[in-house]
């Protein structure tokens, strides 16, 4: 074969593969799998109170249905990989090794608090459904098409999303339909519409987060509602900045943008203290009581905690609750991570996120207006989903909460495939 034949033929193989790439859809286990997901957020976001995720066994089938898929997956993912692109369990793990770790801590602390101790309520919630984070990344990142998966994945959370925010408006400040899962709503509800190739789109996205925010009055919405907001404005006027020649404008226009911001937020505070009659009381007489036991149960042992060997409830005894027992959760994920863990614990839960999320805000911040709208969609809205997490997760337990945690740890897996996927489609990968 001459040279110039053997050429074209490499040029066909290439051209073929590339098309091959590009025109890949999602297969038969995907859609169960994204069935299973809608089964889930169902259960966890439960927009029509129906209260599935507080019934015995039945909160627990979402899971199992998930678990089962991936199972299956997972299979047939080993036995018929392409070996060019497959990233291996292996390679999962050492790239999620701080949390991996992080889960086998817990778990090994709470199966010898439950089997040894006898305790009942324990951590081991935490522990198992903190592995679906290298699961979620593992799975999309060897998919045929992973933006494509990643896109559908959040399709089924915009769905919900969008349901919990009608279902909201239609319950105006009566019922708090989805209060402690504001980061599965609000950031998507506002990305859904800033990212739309439509200029209109970008103010609406951000008023009906106000909007729904409002209509919850929660804190925990307010907080997640002024992150978000700020985060979009933020994003809409560094783009146009960074674009402008005359240094001397850009400096201006930098210096009113953050004096606006610090006014916007005394504003917010303003108005919050002054309103406070008619803003929710975050219930304080509660929080305060259980954040201290914790913290006290920190600083007797700041290294390691109780390694997780203990109840995951605590005694409250300052007054009587309505619930059928006075042994209630701290409300606060970081503050049990450090009392029953230590620092130990926390660094290594730190160094599990914080990197992630880092290097998915670089590539958001810095080549984000690269990407075609729908792909900076998906990125953005993962991002925005994991970050905004750890603000709910500070005031509410989500991590000990069976189908709270499989959502909250899947997004953060979600988050590293879309880095990844943003950077080969950028011609940027890092190692």
């Amino acid at each position: 074969m001459g040279a110039k034949a053997k050429y074209a033929s490499i040029h066909r193989h290439q051209m073929m593969v590339t098309k091959m790439k590009q025109s890949a859809s999602l297969e038969m286990t995907d859609y169960f799998f994204l069935f299973s997901l809608f089964i889930m957020l169902f259960w966890a976001i439960d927009p029509f109170m129906v209260g599935l995720d507080n019934i015995g066994g039945v909160k627990r089938f979402p899971t199992i249905l998930l678990l089962m898929n991936l199972a299956f997956i997972g299979v047939g993912r080993l036995m018929f990989r392409n070996r060019s692109t497959y990233v291996s369990v292996r390679d999962t793990l050492q790239e999620m090794r701080y949390l991996v770790a992080f889960a086998a801590l817990v778990i090994g602390g709470s199966l010898y608090a439950r089997e040894v101790k006898g305790v009942e309520e324990t951590f081991l919630t935490m522990g198992v459904f903190t592995l679906m984070a290298p699961i979620t990344y593992w799975y999309t990142i060897n998919s045929l098409a992973p933006m494509k998966l990643l896109r559908a994945i959040l399709i089924v959370f915009t769905f919900w999303a969008v349901v919990a925010s009608g279902m909201q408006l239609g319950f105006f400040q009566v019922h708090e339909l989805f209060h402690s899962r504001e980061h599965l709503v609000l950031p998507v509800l506002g990305t859904l519409l800033y990212f739309l190739p439509w200029k209109f789109g970008r103010w609406w996205g951000i008023a009906m987060v106000a909007l729904v925010a409002v209509a919850v009055n929660k804190n925990t919405g307010y907080i997640i509602t002024v992150f978000v907001c700020g985060y979009l404005v933020s994003l809409t006027f560094f783009r146009r900045w960074r674009a402008i020649k005359d240094r001397l404008l850009s400096t201006t226009l930098l210096v009113a943008f953050v004096s606006t911001i610090v006014l916007a937020l005394a504003a917010v505070w303003v108005g919050y203290t002054y309103f406070d009659d008619h803003m929710p009381t975050g219930n304080p007489e509660y929080r305060l009581y259980t954040y201290d036991i914790a913290w006290q149960r920190f600083l007797s042992s700041p290294i390691w905690g109780t390694l997780f060997a203990e109840s995951a409830v605590v005694f409250f005894g300052k007054f009587d609750v309505a619930t059928s027992t006075q042994y209630l959760p701290t409300h606060s994920d970081p503050l049990d991570i450090m009392a029953h863990g230590g620092l130990i614990a926390l660094t290594l839960w730190l160094m599990a996120i914080v990197p992630v999320l880092w290097r998915a805000f670089k590539m958001a911040s810095l080549y984000g207006s690269q990407l075609a709208w729908s792909d900076e969609w998906v990125h953005q809205s993962f991002l925005l989903m994991a970050f905004t997490a750890l603000l709910v997760c500070l005031f509410n337990p989500i991590y000990n909460v069976p189908n709270l945690a499989t959502a909250n740890w899947m997004v953060l897996g979600c988050v590293l495939t879309s880095t990844k996927v943003c950077e080969r489609l950028l011609h940027r990968e890092t190692p």
